[in-house]
């Protein structure tokens, strides 16, 4: 357990967790492939002598340069992994003394916690994406929510808010969530048990980063103010609109369900509710557009990390493993999800 934790914290901090970067697709997701240490082959000095019978001894993570007549690295075959071959361990039953599972919960909101200083280009794209459509959306704040309450509400959408509304509650999550599990267990479903279990980690987590970044920007609702850039800060009354937890729970619990039955019709059912929700607290006067447009991205987030690292998954790996190939000899980091 204390090795997974290392590979999962050196992957949270590499800001890989979510799930994209560099890789090869593999059944579920993808074969990431890092070179952590080691001398590559272009620094390697090839001899023109002939290569001798045995390789000297190897010792570390990055070997020395070949003397003359030494044995040369591009001339042993690559190691056996990579999509045909990975290292792979069993998946385990879903229950909730699962040590990993529960190491997952401070990992996990760790992983959240550096995301968005992550240096991987994929995902500081995405960072920024989010970043800048928060920021473009605060200017049209106003302007929609009076749109939506002068024009556009009225007992349709009020409808639509008191159905889809209860997906995002905490109370109703959790409860939900748990009763998935223990009906899971009943009927013997797996992946209802997985998605009890799944669901409630991104459910709490969810509520520890949005109650954290209530609290540090202090943003007025809608209904208490008409400054979109009233930002308090910490310590500002009812200063809780920034970002929607409603909005948070409902995209993490629809990414879990996503994540876990890979099922088109049942993933377009979760995020159609998720994307419901969202709208209906701007319908209830209860958010901002950017709030809930932030949160939608960090459940997301929070719903990926959570899936992409549950030990219930038999393809989910984190290892080191020695390199010695035509691209250099050393150690990389593998990851599959």
């Amino acid at each position: 357990m204390i090795g997974r934790a290392i590979g999962v914290a050196l992957t949270g901090l590499a800001g890989l967790a979510i799930g994209t970067g560099p890789g090869q697709a593999g059944p579920r997701g993808y074969d990431v492939d890092i070179f952590l240490a080691g001398t590559p082959r272009t620094h390697l000095e090839r001899s023109a002598e002939p290569v001798q019978a045995a390789p000297p001894p190897v010792s570390g993570a990055a070997h020395a340069r070949p003397e003359s007549g030494a044995h040369r690295p591009e001339d042993v075959p690559a190691p056996a992994y990579g999509v045909a071959n990975p290292p792979q361990r069993p998946a385990t039953e879903p229950v909730v003394y699962n040590p990993d599972y529960l190491l997952n919960y401070p990992l996990n909101l760790l992983r959240i916690a550096v995301r968005p200083f992550s240096l991987d280009p994929d995902q500081a794209l995405a960072n920024g994406l989010v970043a800048l459509g928060t920021l473009a959306l605060i200017f049209a704040d106003r302007p929609v929510r009076d749109f939506v309450q002068q024009s556009l509400r009225g007992g349709f959408t009020d409808f639509l808010s008191d159905v889809a509304s209860p997906m995002g509650d905490n109370k109703v999550g959790f409860g939900g969530l748990f009763g998935a599990y223990l009906a899971g267990e009943v009927a013997s479903d797996r992946r209802l048990k997985e998605v009890g279990l799944l669901g409630v980690q991104a459910v709490a987590i969810s509520q520890l980063a949005v109650g954290g970044l209530k609290s540090a920007t202090g943003r007025l609702r809608p209904n208490a103010t008409d400054n979109v850039d009233d930002f308090g800060g910490p310590g500002t009354r009812d200063g809780n609109s920034f970002p929607s937890g409603h909005a948070t729970n409902a995209f993490a619990i629809a990414t879990i369900i996503d994540g876990v039955y890979d099922d088109w019709r049942l993933s377009s059912i979760a995020y159609g509710f998720a994307g419901l929700t969202a709208f209906a607290r701007v319908n209830d006067n209860k958010h901002w557009l950017s709030d809930v447009f932030f949160a939608s991205a960090l459940g997301y987030a929070v719903g990926r990390i959570v899936v992409v690292t549950s030990p219930f998954r038999a393809d989910t790996l984190v290892a080191v493993v020695p390199a010695i190939g035509e691209d250099g000899a050393g150690a990389r980091l593998l990851m599959r999800f």
